[in-house]
């Protein structure tokens, strides 16, 4: 029995050294992007992608839900796509039947958007045992959203991550696990033209100008 008991720690050992250390993770931001339109703009798009600092993690799957704020500011996602360049989607290029990889929306309201996709999901028949796998690289894209606004909406839109709705995952087995992240949300900025901005200033110089002729 004491044999038996001693082991315990050299078990424990052994296993704890072939647990790879902590600082060989690679670290995972999903970023948002920001975007600036003008005034007289309706419509545009931004990606969501991953930044990864260290080895990349296999990946097989991801799910992702937005928010936008303020709440019935004028502000509409109206569709999402798989990202390019300059944040290539993580699953294109794959060898078939995984090339044709495309997010799968769940839902999609003026505020709120879900979306997920999985290697060599949908396919029939469906993949065998072992979900398969991709490298996650640095800049790898997720998705790209695309908006609209109205003319006379609010200036600034908040778009944010839901962490509770929000999963990158390597579902290969024996190992299934969720991979840690953290996020940098984005905003939408809506800006006055360039030649309308210089208005401003331009007629104030001219009061200015017309303001002192009339006190000389």
């Amino acid at each position: 029995m004491r044999a038996t008991i001693e082991i315990y720690p050299i078990l424990a050992a052994v296993m704890w050294l072939a647990v790879p250390p902590a600082a060989s993770m690679a670290t995972l931001t999903i970023h948002v992007d920001d975007v600036v339109m003008l005034e007289t703009q309706t419509t545009g798009f931004f990606d969501v992608w991953v930044e990864v600092e260290g080895v990349p993690p296999q990946v097989s799957g991801w799910d992702l839900e937005l928010d936008v704020t303020p709440s019935g500011g004028g502000f509409s996602f109206t569709s999402i796509d798989a990202p390019t360049a300059p944040h290539p989607y993580v699953f294109s290029g794959n060898d078939p039947p995984y090339a044709d990889q495309v997010p799968f929306q769940i839902s999609l309201t003026a505020e709120n958007l879900q979306a997920v996709d999985l290697l060599g999901f949908p396919q029939n028949p469906p993949p065998p045992p072992g979900t398969p796998s991709v490298p996650l690289h640095d800049g790898d894209g997720l998705l790209r959203v695309f908006f609209s606004r109205e003319l006379d909406s609010q200036r600034l839109f908040n778009i944010s991550i839901d962490m509770s709705n929000t999963n990158i995952t390597d579902d290969t087995e024996p190992d299934a696990q969720v991979i840690p992240y953290q996020v940098k949300n984005g905003t939408v900025r809506v800006v006055p033209e360039p030649a309308a901005a210089l208005l401003v200033p331009l007629g104030l110089a001219a009061l200015w100008v017309k303001m002192g002729r009339r006190r000389a």
